[in-house]
């Protein structure tokens, strides 16, 4: 069977099971999606296993450590992943809720009714949790999903997806509800992206490479996220004891995922006061401190348009508050996470901010 056949027929059984999956009642996918949070649970060890398979080939792939940690599993994640999907089962159903209703000079009544998709397809890279979050949210919301994650993942998500499609059969479900396209060549992205009549939606979730690439190729309708530049603003009637532990978690909680901080911006009245505290928390005597005499940009490559990885720096500046402008508007010093084995050696639990001007002396 050549790649545009397969892709076909996955896309067709999705289409089929849309149609059941559209009618479910609420208690039905209350009752479904519970199940695959078991299901997850119980098979922990194969997916960690397979998992595995994936961590050794990328370390052996030289893949960057901000790569390889956003492809790593462990019984907490797992469980975690399990936990999530109990949290949308709880969700109130969005299916059939009446979002506006109004009533027209001729006595004609409209309403505006959420209603299922139908197809969707999750395109993604690195992450396997995607796969989870991505099947019980369209499960949820009445949609079949044709999953395809990048070739770094792949053994990750087979696994993954073969429990949750054991789990939606064991509840009555029809094949291809949920289904994972397993060719991970850019290839089977342009299949999928080029069958309006049968997919719905196209959600791309990854590189801005193939983000753009999905966008300019794509005759389906494309919902894909920009950039991250996370951005966390203390203002200067801002509680600081709570600003401190949001920035610090915001950044060091996991410094390789899309959300991380990348930028910590204080109001210029109290930076110079409580920089310190804002700029991360001390961990006993593991802390070191440099303060930088900085002015506008940081170190080449790094603007202000970059996402960064687990072991880049992120960005702490000082600003006048929205709206305002000036000499001081914008200056930056550079917040960089470290590693410390605190649980098995998968946190960042504390950071550096780092400086001495921006001709160097970054490590």
């Amino acid at each position: 069977m050549s790649l545009t056949e397969q892709v076909v027929r996955q896309a067709l059984l999705a289409k089929a099971a849309s149609r059941a999956l559209a009618v479910l009642a609420p208690d039905q996918k209350t009752n479904l999606l519970k199940s695959m949070a078991d299901a997850l649970e119980q098979a922990s060890s194969d997916i960690l296993f397979h998992n595995e398979i994936d961590v050794e080939a990328a370390r052996e792939s030289d893949l960057s450590p901000a790569m390889v940690d956003r492809l790593v599993l462990t019984a907490r994640s797992i469980q975690a992943m399990a936990d999530g999907v109990r949290d949308i089962a709880q969700q109130a159903d969005p299916v059939g809720e009446t979002l506006e209703t109004w009533s027209r000079p001729s006595g004609l009544r409209i309403e505006k009714i959420r209603v299922p998709l139908g197809v969707i397809g999750m395109i993604y890279e690195s992450r396997p949790n995607v796969t989870v979050d991505a099947a019980a949210l369209c499960l949820k919301a009445g949609n079949a999903v044709i999953l395809r994650g990048g070739s770094e993942a792949i053994n990750s998500n087979r696994a993954l997806a073969a429990v949750l499609t054991k789990a939606a059969a064991s509840q009555g479900l029809p094949e291809g509800a949920v289904q994972l396209l397993e060719d991970t060549s850019r290839d089977s992205i342009m299949e999928l992206i080029h069958l309006p009549q049968v997919v719905d939606l196209i959600i791309a979730r990854g590189s801005e490479e193939m983000i753009n690439q999905v966008v300019k190729n794509s005759t389906v309708p494309v919902l894909g996220h920009g950039k991250g530049v996370c951005h966390v603003y203390v203002d200067d009637k801002a509680d600081l004891a709570m600003a401190e532990k949001i920035a610090f978690n915001a950044k060091v909680q996991r410094p390789g995922v899309c959300n991380a901080m990348e930028t910590l911006l204080v109001n210029k009245n109290v930076a110079a006061e409580d920089r310190p505290g804002l700029s991360g928390r001390q961990s006993g005597n593991s802390r070191r401190r440099r303060h930088a005499n900085a002015r506008s940009h940081g170190p080449a490559g790094h603007g202000r348009g970059l996402a960064y990885g687990i072991l880049r720096p992120c960005r702490f500046g000082t600003g006048g508050g929205f709206g305002r402008s000036g000499d001081r508007a914008y200056q930056p010093l550079w917040l960089r996470p470290f590693r410390h084995d605190c649980d098995g050696g998968q946190s960042a639990c504390g950071t550096f901010l780092e400086g001495g001007g921006f001709g160097g002396g970054f490590s």
